[in-house]
């Protein structure tokens, strides 16, 4: 159940927005912006038809004091949620979108057509952060385009490796909001790891980004020229799913769907290329993937990742920013909280941006309103939703 939002007190209400994106639509500061100032609005009018009533003579409302944290999980916004606290500088490379096709040289540099694609480094120039969804996010695609089957996380791959030549000694990659199920392979391709097999490469090396139909045509997969590359630098991938790489509640099973693979034959080609690579995986380094908790996030790039990289941690996307973002001192102030997301449903439970503000609004027993474009959480977990349903237009 929810706390009763406070009256108005004297010196106003202090309001506190920590949103996530709604995916397609607004990202979270524009959210909160527009929330902010409708919630502004109605106070204002509410204030005044007060007065009138009481025939009082009309003063100002009181003040309604916004802060505005935007927060992402390693998805959409990861970038402009960590901007400002770790005073990031911005950073412009041309890199291949998510459908781009044809043969690369891992070290001739981005293609020369393809997205301009943005990742930011601190000043002191040691550390990078890059959002995957920036090269290969489902929101580059119009819907009738989406399609794991055809789609490569390469471009991922040219934003690390451009951050790896300026020089950085730590990366910070978030991971969500993808059209990809290649396992990130195509992303390591473009950092160095070489691939052998596939049907039109006669079984030799690889000369393009590999996409998510292709994972079981790879024979071989070498990473020595990767882990030379990437022994002294560090890379922390937040994520904000506890999805696996393959089964029932994998990747493909989870996820696919809402990025093209809609039918039974197109997820059945995803799963057995996911479990070709697992099984290749294993056999490398005796890790079972399948087993593996986070390991199936962005279509299984952060279990490549893990386990093809030298120095890989994994944390909590959302868990990170909070942190980053002072989220714990700014609710802890906070007359009111509001939070929420395009799409409520049973993983918003699960360390995603609405679990993680409403926890923490729990610990200092503030009052929380979450606000999201569409409820499924009555649907897939049988129970009504902790918050209250309001229609706000924002």
């Amino acid at each position: 159940s929810c706390t009763p939002v406070p009256a108005m007190q004297a010196t106003g209400l202090h309001v506190v927005l920590c949103m996530d994106k709604f995916k397609g639509t607004l990202t979270s500061s524009q959210a909160a912006a527009r929330i902010l100032d409708t919630l502004s609005r109605c106070l204002r009018s509410h204030a005044q038809q007060q007065q009138q009533q009481q025939q009082q003579q009309h003063r100002s409302a009181l003040p309604l004091h916004g802060t505005i944290i935007p927060l992402s999980d390693g998805g959409d916004g990861f970038l402009a949620s960590l901007e400002a606290p770790l005073q990031l500088v911005r950073h412009t490379v041309r890199v291949r979108g998510p459908l781009m096709t044809g043969e690369f040289s891992s070290e001739e540099g981005p293609a020369a057509e393809g997205l301009l694609a943005e990742y930011g480094v601190t000043p002191c120039g040691t550390t990078a952060v890059i959002e995957s969804a920036v090269a290969c996010g489902l929101v580059l695609l119009p819907p009738l385009m989406r399609n794991p089957l055809k789609t490569s996380s390469f471009g991922v791959g040219q934003l690390v490796e451009d951050a790896r030549r300026r020089g950085v000694k730590r990366i910070i990659l978030g991971l969500g909001g993808s059209s990809t199920n290649d396992a990130g392979l195509g992303a390591l391709q473009a950092m160095g790891l070489q691939l052998w097999g596939g049907k039109e490469q006669a079984h030799g090396e690889w000369n393009r980004p590999i996409t998510g139909e292709e994972l079981r045509e790879v024979v071989e997969m070498d990473t020595q020229v990767l882990r030379d590359r990437y022994a002294a630098i560090e890379i922390k991938i937040a994520c904000d799913v506890d999805t696996v790489f393959v089964g029932p509640a994998g990747a493909v099973e989870i996820f696919s769907p809402q990025k093209g693979a809609t039918t039974v034959e197109s997820r059945a080609i995803l799963e057995e290329g996911m479990l070709h690579i697992r099984d290749l995986i294993q056999r490398m380094n005796g890790v079972d993937l399948g087993s593996v908790m986070g390991s199936g996030a962005a279509g299984g790039m952060c279990g490549g990742f893990s386990q093809l990289c030298p120095r890989v941690e994994i944390q909590k996307g959302g868990e990170m920013i909070a942190e980053a973002t002072g989220l714990m001192e700014a609710v802890s102030s906070a007359d009111l909280v509001v939070t929420g997301e395009g799409c409520f449903d049973s993983q918003s439970e699960m360390g995603k941006v609405v679990d993680i503000v409403t926890k923490t609004a729990e610990k200092w027993d503030k009052p929380v309103v979450i606000l999201c474009g569409m409820n499924k959480y009555m649907e897939e977990m049988g129970r009504p939703s902790p918050e209250y349903r309001v229609p706000v237009k924002v």
